[in-house]
């Protein structure tokens, strides 16, 4: 069985550095050209981050991975653009990883924008991203397929179109491509496909109330190619209860099939899906619950229903010192077991922040994953820390 390999050659770094120069040309010329010069504000910040890690096993590897000790600086770039009717903005930031052992060593670029017009009755949307890094960040787990990280290009672009015919209606249509390479073939080269109407009515200013139908695609990109297809009809409501909480709540069903060469097609099977959260906004904290069921893809070649459910808090002592702490918990159900495919995952985070000075802070994370496999007696886990310094100057005003 072979894979399409990503080729980590010259001319594929000639194209990641093509493909970034002509983000950058965007930003810089096209957007600015299409807005509306007196009642524009364009905007560019800059920031620079440094960050000292350990992990005692970052690819979570099942018999015991290595620790791993370095280095992560990480300059970003932010460029915004809002005129009455256009909005545009794009993040580019660089991480260059350098640690103990020079096989997880890297330089990851990491490009998003998102572009927005829109009149009294129509909006039209585009967001794009693109990805290179590795398997240490791109993946939530290993697999147990290797003990190094293997380089991995993902690419996005999600168009969206809505239309209002009265102050208070608005039908809405999105679509989301997604694709993921990997180098060698320990990992299977995917692609997503993703397609949502939707109708909207908005009550009263609290109160908002939503129907939609979600069609989605999985594809492995391999020679003798597996597919999942699904479709979910759902409701929706979005509510303020208080000036400072608010919550939304979806649910509804889905019907699933899957494709395996060799294997005859399954037939359609229902489960229920659905998505919610809680937020609070007070003077010091400022807390979130969130709980989810909906496909989700991986890099060793499968599909599944993952459910997940998942509480963070940010809460500040005073003007200079704050502190994080986040927790989740995630199970993914599969129509076809493939041995090592990541059964549970339950995750922990503890951090604090100290405001330096207006343009300098200081941080201070420690994160705790603990994972099963499916058909696998072995559970594994990892500890992580990481300490760093950020540089954030204001932004210029074009």
């Amino acid at each position: 069985m072979q894979h399409h390999q990503l080729p980590l050659t010259q001319a594929y770094k000639r194209f990641l550095v093509c493909t970034s120069s002509a983000l950058g040309l965007l930003t810089l010329f096209a957007v600015p050209a299409m807005a509306e010069p007196a009642a524009s504000r364009m905007t560019v910040r800059a920031n620079i981050k440094q960050e000292a890690t350990w992990s005692s096993n970052p690819l979570l590897a099942v018999n015991g991975g290595k620790a791993l000790w370095g280095s992560t600086t990480s300059p970003e770039l932010v460029f915004k653009s809002i005129t009455p009717k256009l909005q545009f903005n794009a993040n580019a930031r660089i991480d260059e990883n350098v640690f103990n052992q020079s096989s997880h060593d890297s330089t990851d670029i990491i490009l998003s924008s998102n572009i927005s017009k829109n009149n009294q009755r129509w909006s039209v949307a585009l967001r794009s991203g693109i990805n290179y890094d590795t398997t240490r960040t791109s993946e939530l787990t290993n697999y147990d397929l290797v003990q190094v990280d293997r380089h991995h290009l993902g690419l996005s672009i999600g168009p969206r179109v809505s239309f209002s015919p009265s102050p208070v209606d608005t039908i809405s249509l999105s679509g989301l491509v997604q694709a993921s390479r990997y180098e060698g073939d320990a990992f299977t080269n995917y692609n997503t496909y993703t397609v949502s109407p939707s109708y909207a009515r908005q009550f009263d200013p609290n109160n908002s109330g939503n129907v939609s139908v979600q069609i989605y695609r999985y594809q492995t990109t391999r020679n003798n190619a597996s597919r999942k297809d699904s479709w979910s009809p759902s409701f929706g409501w979005q509510t303020t209860l208080t000036p400072r909480l608010s919550a939304n709540a979806s649910v509804g069903a889905q019907a699933s099939r899957q494709y395996i060469y060799g294997i005859s097609t399954t037939s359609w099977t229902w489960n229920t899906v659905f998505s919610g959260g809680l937020s609070y906004k007070g003077e010091q904290d400022n807390l979130s619950f969130s709980a989810s069921r909906s496909n989700s893809s991986y890099g060793n070649g499968t599909d599944a229903l993952q459910t997940s459910f998942s509480i963070m808090d940010s809460h500040k002592i005073n003007p200079r010192v704050s502190l994080s702490f986040g927790a989740g918990y995630l199970t993914s159900e599969y129509e076809a077991t493939v041995v090592g495919s990541m059964e549970s995952m339950t995750n922990g985070n503890l951090g604090i922040t100290y405001r330096l000075t207006d343009d300098f802070n200081l941080t201070a994370n420690y994160k705790y994953r603990y994972e099963t496999l499916v058909n696998r007696s072995q559970s594994v886990q990892d500890h992580a820390v990481t300490i760093g310094l950020t540089f954030h100057p204001d932004g210029w005003t074009l």
